[in-house]
């Protein structure tokens, strides 16, 4: 039987990346109920990377928890998806990449960390500006190459700190960095030269991870999550009837 994998991708992968792995059906930024209409029992394995955050309801934890229950293997990482494995990590959720690992280890704590502005579906959901992550994962290679210092690295990521994530460009950094418009110029082609697609490499390697996964063994799957009103309420926005998926003995 062929196995079902997809993907919730948007601005941290290209076409050109997607195109590399045929055996991965694509679809949009994951939001509320997304997962819900991929449990049809035939989808085997699910990757978030990208998902939204306030242009419409947020994936929910249950039902990520919900898919893994009924034996699909759900990966994340990035972006939203590497927030929600580590949340639900302990439910079986497969975290990877150095986004995933830095929320992990407390290293990062701040979702809007790995926020940014992008284009709509017909730009390929392309970035706008520059999430707070790749400001952090640039700035640490410039100075391991002696092209910053320190303290120069340390003032251009509290710069970008204070920028809001939908104005956060290079440009705008180095304009809060410094007053010298020649000095900001050259510094911002510096830092666009340097640029580490955090987020696009940590998807690749968890589109490489997925190409030989399978769905859940049954000693492996979490139990079903609670069915509160709520989640309720979110089957049946998705279009299902509350007992699709919910034993009848849990309805009474």
């Amino acid at each position: 039987m062929t196995i079902r994998r997809y993907v919730f991708a948007g601005s941290s992968l290209s076409p050109p990346d997607k195109e590399a792995f045929p055996e991965i059906e694509f679809l949009p930024p994951v939001g509320e109920a997304d997962i819900l209409r991929l449990l049809d029992g035939q989808t085997a394995v699910i990757g978030i990377i990208d998902g939204y955050f306030g242009d419409r309801r947020a994936v929910t934890h249950k039902e990520i928890v919900l898919a893994m229950a009924l034996g699909v293997t759900v990966f994340g990482a990035a972006s939203i998806g590497a927030l929600r494995a580590v949340e639900l990590q302990q439910y079986g959720m497969i975290g990877v990449g150095e986004v995933f690992e830095c929320y992990q280890s407390g290293r990062l704590n701040d979702d809007g960390d790995v926020a940014l502005l992008h284009g709509p579906a017909e730009m390929n959901y392309q970035a706008l500006t520059i999430p707070l992550v790749e400001v952090a994962a640039t700035l640490k290679a410039l100075e391991a190459r002696d092209r910053i210092s320190h303290q120069t690295a340390r003032s251009l990521f509290q710069c970008a700190g204070r920028v809001h994530f939908a104005e956060r460009t290079w440009g705008a950094v180095t304009a809060s960095h410094s007053s010298d418009s020649r000095y900001a110029l050259r510094l911002t082609e510096e830092l666009e030269a340097a640029h580490v697609e955090r987020k696009r490499l940590d998807a690749l390697a968890m589109l490489n991870q997925m190409r030989t996964a399978g769905g859940l063994a049954a000693d492996r799957r979490p139990d079903l999550p609670p069915f509160t009103p709520y989640f309720l309420e979110t089957l049946q926005r998705a279009g299902f009837a509350a007992d699709d998926f919910i034993p009848r003995n849990q309805l009474s």
